[in-house]
């Protein structure tokens, strides 16, 4: 019975009685300070092993950029490692709900590539990936059933959005690591839409924090694969088209072109997954300017399509 509800890497201290627990675990943490100081947390070994996480560096296009990546993850181990606050975060969000956690995940890896493309530095990288992280932690106070409506109904909750930001401010008050200007403005605004149209603030344009507006694009594309809106998920390449179909009207499409220019996600002979379960190389583009995301695929079976004309 025991066994059954561990977390393998989980130590677990069995005493004979309650008053023989704070002896031994006095001892146990004497014995094993060291290993106690290693990367053990559940937690982190989840995002270690997790395929985004490890597989981030391979999509950027040069080997400064993926040194730079290396660097940042190893830097955001560290400090889940050895910051309580930080590793109290993330744990609520985990036991709130397995699935946000995942999302919150996703983000993180999806907004350092894109900070790593725009050449940020380390300390913008490591302040990005902590916005991302908990660019949603707010919804933890908020009951399970107002989420799901949230889910269903984001165009029309404007007032959670609002309290959700809210709910951050007041979760990190004594964190000054979690409180700094860029990450707040960045948690602050990534609802918020280019065009003005998003919340809190209908800000506009560059009136958006850069990290918002990065923020914004990580969260958009993670939600349309990943289905978190109740759908069934769409897939990357389809749900691509969607952001670059939006890219003048949510979206800072400058970011997005330097993403897209510098990742090898769409490079010549690059192999692609295509929907239907179809795999194919990349042979060339029609519009690569305006339409990086489109390429001509020569398909295993021979024949080349290009996403472009296709229906």
């Amino acid at each position: 019975m025991i066994n059954k509800h561990i977390i393998p890497t989980v130590p677990v201290l069995i005493a004979s009685s309650s008053d023989a627990i704070s002896d031994n675990t006095q001892n146990y943490l004497t014995s094993n300070s060291e290993h106690i100081s290693q990367d053990n947390q559940p937690f982190i070994n989840i995002l270690s092993n997790y395929p985004l996480w490890i597989s981030l560096e391979s999509k950027l296009e040069s080997e400064n950029l993926k040194d730079r990546a290396r660097e940042v993850k190893q830097e955001l181990l560290d400090l889940m490692n050895n910051n309580p606050t930080f590793s109290s975060l993330v744990t609520r969000i985990k036991e709130y709900d397995d699935v946000l956690l995942i999302h919150s995940i996703n983000i993180t890896c999806l907004s350092l590539m894109i900070g790593l493309t725009l050449e940020f530095a380390i300390s913008d990288l490591f302040d990005l990936a902590i916005a991302a992280l908990f660019c949603n932690i707010g919804f933890t106070s908020t009951s399970k059933d107002d989420f799901k409506y949230f889910l269903k109904h984001k165009k029309n909750n404007h007032e959670l959005i609002k309290n959700h930001i809210e709910t951050y401010s007041e979760m990190t008050i004594d964190s000054p690591l979690l409180r700094k200007k860029k990450i707040v403005y960045g948690i602050l605004d990534h609802h918020e839409y280019y065009n003005g149209t998003g919340s809190p603030s209908g800000k506009q344009g560059e009136e958006i924090s850069l990290f918002g507006r990065i923020l914004l694009i990580a969260h958009s594309y993670d939600e349309l694969v990943g289905g978190y809106n109740y759908t069934t998920g769409l897939h990357p390449l389809e749900a691509l088209k969607v952001i670059f179909e939006n890219k003048d009207n949510h979206f800072d499409r400058n970011i997005l072109n330097i993403f897209m220019y510098r990742t090898t996600y769409f490079k010549l002979g690059e192999i692609i997954n295509l929907p239907l379960g179809r795999k194919g190389k990349i042979v060339g583009f029609d519009d690569y300017i305006k339409n990086p995301h489109l390429p001509i695929i020569k398909l295993q079976s021979g024949a080349t399509i290009n996403l472009r004309t296709l229906d």
